[in-house]
């Protein structure tokens, strides 16, 4: 594993400077034998290794506008592993040329192409994989799959050809229901694209059949509530008496803030920052994050009573070692009480906040967590903490959000 190259500081910030042409390698200071690979149209990051013949080894990692500086270093780390082992990611690597079929692409992917993703995103790739993908093509070869199929196999999706009503599955309830329709299909068709565009980085095929295939409308849901809404949302809400406080205090708490369901339901007192007015969330869709909230969030949060032993927020009543894990049944049976007719879910209080704020996307991206680097550089400066500009938003967002939700009296 010698490499007497002598490496530099790669960071993050290096490689979004880097200047492509000449062709060069970039080896890193930290890591041994990893680097970066710089030509005329690009980048890519790599691992230099020798073999159990004691023959050196160049392994492409991805392309360094693929995946950040962070998961290139962990994929890294994770085939020095292998390569301590005993294996040669290499040579597993040109085996693979063999493939025959789509469903051994869609596993070999799985093991190799995801290395940089979330769990949860693995999760849901894998559930497309076997629900939509395998079913309808994995038999056939992957050199066979055309634009044409892949447009077939779209329709398949969109006309309900792998719909069933229930099917086991690893979730807590024990069954999941797999629909069809446009929205599965898009989806679908985009993970075949990663799939595809994966065959071909690994060299199985020479281009992506997926590539300019025009897919149908997601589905995303942008339904809002106005302020009158809120109104007669926040008076349900206070008059009543089935639902249990904790569970209020967290549907309220999603309204202020516009956090995704799983960040509260699962969110810990270690992660809230009171001082400065800030989740750090360990985990999010996007990965480690701080998020600033209003301040109407923040007098929620300080008249929560809690003890140092206490993880969660917004405990189980069952198991106080566990968090509440549904806060959208109760806020639709909470908007049919208020008589809001729209298909309210989780989701509804971050389209509500974006579209009743009226700022701009710059200033409402952080507070949503959005990933956007220009509002990263502008409001937050490598600061460890929300900016001025920041927290005057999220104050000015939640105050009016609180104030609607207060505003009708009880009767």
């Amino acid at each position: 594993m010698a490499v007497k190259n002598q490496g530099v500081n790669i960071t993050q910030s290096f490689v979004s400077k880097l200047e492509y042409g000449e062709n060069r390698k970039i080896w890193d200071a930290v890591l041994k034998g990893f680097g970066i690979r710089v030509h005329k149209s690009g980048a890519s990051y790599f691992l230099n290794y020798r073999d159990k013949y004691n023959k050196q080894q160049y392994y492409t990692i991805a392309r360094t506008n693929e995946i950040s500086l962070k998961d290139a270093r962990k994929t890294a780390g994770d085939l020095l592993t292998e390569i301590r082992k005993g294996g040669n990611p290499l040579q597993e690597r040109r085996s693979n040329k063999n493939l025959k079929t789509v469903a051994e692409l869609c596993e070999l992917y799985l093991k190799e192409g995801c290395r940089h993703k979330k769990a949860s995103t693995i999760a849901m790739d894998k559930s497309r994989i076997e629900c939509h993908i395998k079913p309808l093509i994995g038999n056939e070869p992957v050199e066979a799959i055309t634009r044409s199929r892949v447009i077939k196999l779209m329709n398949d999706i969109t006309d309900g050809k792998t719909a069933k009503d229930r099917e086991k599955s690893d979730k807590l309830r024990g069954s999941r229901k797999v629909s069809g329709g446009q929205g599965a299909a898009s989806r679908t068709i985009g993970m075949l694209g990663a799939i595809m565009k994966f065959a071909v980085d690994m060299e199985i095929i020479n281009s992506n059949p997926c590539d300019g295939i025009k897919r149908p409308a997601d589905n995303v849901r942008d339904t809002y509530m106005t302020f009158d809404e809120l109104e007669d949302l926040g008076l349900a809400m206070r008059e009543e008496k089935e639902i249990p406080p904790v569970v209020l205090t967290a549907i309220r708490l999603l309204l202020l803030t516009g956090c995704r369901r799983d960040e509260v339901q699962g969110l810990k007192w270690s992660e809230v920052d009171l001082e400065n007015q800030c989740f750090r969330f360990e985990d999010t869709k996007t990965g480690k994050q701080m998020r600033p909230f209003g301040v109407a969030a923040k007098e929620l949060l300080q008249s929560l009573e809690h003890n140092s032993e206490q993880t969660w927020v917004f405990p189980s009543r069952v198991n106080s070692k566990l968090h509440i894990t549904d806060t959208l049944s109760p806020l639709k049976l909470l908007a049919a009480k208020a008589g809001i007719k729209k298909n309210i879910t989780v989701h509804t209080a971050r389209h509500t906040i974006s579209t009743l704020s009226e700022y701009e996307d710059m200033l409402i991206a952080p507070i949503l967590g959005h990933s956007n680097r220009r509002t990263t550089t502008s409001l937050y400066r490598h600061n460890p903490n929300p900016s001025k500009v920041a927290l005057e938003v999220a104050d000015d967002i939640s105050r009016k959000i609180a104030d609607a939700l207060d505003r009708k009296p009880l009767k």
